[in-house]
């Protein structure tokens, strides 16, 4: 059970989190919650060299020589835009 030194203590520490405050650290956090582009409508972030990511795309499929059509993901099956 929490007590309420814990509570009090987590109380003050909280009013020091304030999140990034320089343009630098608020670029640098907007991707906190990217945890993968499965669903993402491009597989390259914004910035990102489109070619540099189907180079390793492409090394990937020639060294682990997907089997079937379901081990690829379909970026993987070509160039997703």
């Amino acid at each position: 059970m929490t007590t309420q030194k814990q509570i009090d203590a987590n109380r003050r520490n909280a009013t020091k989190s304030t999140g990034p405050r320089t343009a630098e650290g608020k670029s640098t956090a907007r991707f906190n919650a990217l945890k993968h582009g499965i669903f993402a409508e491009a597989p390259v972030v914004k910035g990102e060299d489109p070619d540099a990511f189907n180079t390793l795309r492409d090394s990937y499929l020639d060294r682990f020589l997907p089997a079937t059509p379901e081990e690829p993901s379909p970026c993987e099956q070509g160039p997703c835009r």
